[in-house]
């Protein structure tokens, strides 16, 4: 007894936006839609997960060099891993967009630093 043979598969049968998201390099990918009380409800653990930081500092008023470099490295660690998620998924809508929000992004740190030294 033989497996059944597969279907064959044509153009004809698949979307326009389904054939063009299985080309290499192109920019029109499916997309989960996801419940805006979802994003919200994430978004809120996020920020609060980021206070999380400040727990340190209600037992000491200072943190030893090696902590700090501890806490510095895991920090960075974090914001690369979400940096290089959202360049990701940045890429499949627009790379222009994605170029200018890099640069944009670019300009606020640096705008931030020069200020903060003042």
């Amino acid at each position: 007894h033989s497996p059944p043979a597969p279907k064959p598969t044509s153009s004809h049968h698949s979307s326009p936006q389904q054939h063009a998201a299985a080309e290499p390099g192109s920019f029109n990918v499916a997309r989960p839609r996801v419940p805006v009380f979802t994003v919200t409800w994430m978004a809120l653990a996020m920020s609060l997960m980021s206070c999380l930081g400040v727990v340190p500092y209600l037992f000491v008023q200072q943190l030893s060099k090696p902590w700090a470099g501890i806490s510095n490295a895991i920090a960075s660690g974090v914001m690369l891993a979400a940096s290089f998620g959202l360049l990701q998924e940045g890429a499949a809508y627009s790379g222009t967009h994605l170029v200018a929000g890099m640069l944009l992004g670019v300009l606020f740190i640096r705008f931030s630093q020069t200020y903060l030294k003042e």
